[in-house]
């Protein structure tokens, strides 16, 4: 079970306690942070599944003020987990304004905690990984880059789109064509040359850097080493 998964909590015996019930749950990929800016600073160098926060990080930046940040900058879920009661007006208030709305009270209830954490995993089952921190989400059409979430225009992602879902494996000219210009299919071959080259310099400007073959004139084929390729 390789999701990666970021908990934020100040206090070491709550930390200590969820990081058992994931390990016991079999989530080894974990990291830690005790407050808003060493969270950041995680989020920067990592690609996490999902993030677990502490609301009170008894610091000058709360988990509302992390889960905002997420919010704009990030393509993440995240759970609260706090001793403020789930009905203080104020923290209602403020969560119902975010993207995501999941809150478990202290203590933790073990069973409570999983419950949540794999409906959140969910939200990237459409996403598969096509580079090293890079995943590409079919459902939303968007990229995902070491968290940040990006959007290419319509074409270089519609070619995307196509070869992603038989990533590994030869897409013919005749389906690239169908499904990226379904209507208004081009007349001339150089304007598949041209989309791909011009996905390619899309993708290398977000520091992407994707392998895309041309075989033989018959197609074209996105790969990505098999040992490192995840479907979620």
């Amino acid at each position: 079970m390789d999701r990666a998964i970021l908990v934020v909590e100040d206090s070491v015996e709550d930390k200590r306690y969820i990081e058992n019930i994931l390990r016991e749950a079999g989530f080894t990929n974990l990291s830690f942070a005790p407050n808003y800016k060493k969270a950041l600073k995680v989020l920067e160098s990592q690609c996490f599944d999902v993030v677990l926060i502490d609301i009170n990080l008894n610091d000058n930046q709360d988990g509302i003020a992390l889960a905002q940040t997420i919010d704009s900058e990030y393509c993440l879920p995240y759970i609260f987990i706090s001793g403020y009661h789930q009905e203080n007006s104020s923290i209602t208030k403020q969560i119902a304004s975010l993207q995501y709305k999941n809150y478990i009270s202290k203590p933790i209830d073990k069973e409570t905690l999983l419950v949540n954490l794999n409906v959140a995993l969910d939200i990237f089952k459409d996403a598969i990984e096509i580079a090293p921190d890079t995943q590409f989400n079919f459902k939303e059409k968007t990229l995902k880059i070491k968290n940040k979430t990006f959007t290419l225009p319509e074409k270089p992602t519609r070619l995307l789109t196509i070869l992603t879902n038989n990533i590994n494996r030869l897409v013919n000219l005749e389906t690239i064509y169908n499904f990226v210009w379904p209507k208004d299919r081009p007349t001339a071959a150089s304007s598949l040359r041209e989309l791909k080259s011009s996905l390619i310099k899309q993708l290398k400007k977000y520091g992407v850097n994707a392998n895309i073959e041309t075989k033989n004139g018959e197609g074209l084929k996105l790969t990505f080493q098999k040992d490192s390729f995840k479907k979620r």
